[in-house]
């Protein structure tokens, strides 16, 4: 069934706004069921505990494809424009993000 709901070259019984909404609520409510076990397991446990916070932040990489497609669908005629501005705060973001984590670590050399 879900290969049948991704093909997006086919047709399908189900409409993008309604692919979009399900792989969005999908890939949040794993990644919260992660984070959920993720409070439980013991600080002893860290090798368990990188495990899950890997598992849950794989998987809410699939909702970043979801939020450039719910622009995309929301914007219509203007969706070059929606995605040239998310990139552009994407480029700011990635450009500014050394200077606050130099002003915020003050000695790098580790614990």
């Amino acid at each position: 069934m879900m290969r049948k709901m991704s093909n997006n070259g086919q047709e399908s019984f189900i409409s993008e706004t309604w692919k979009t909404k399900i792989f969005n609520s999908i890939a949040l409510a794993v990644a919260a069921g992660f984070f959920i076990i993720l409070a439980f397991i013991p600080q002893q446990k860290h090798l368990l505990a990188i495990i899950i916070m890997i598992c849950a932040e794989s998987v809410m990489g699939a909702n970043t494809a979801g939020f450039n497609k719910c622009a995309t669908l929301h914007s219509q005629q203007y969706a070059y424009f929606a995605m040239q501005q998310i990139m552009n705060i994407w480029a700011c973001t990635i450009f500014i993000e050394p200077f606050f984590v130099n002003m915020i670590v003050k000695d790098d050399t580790g614990l």
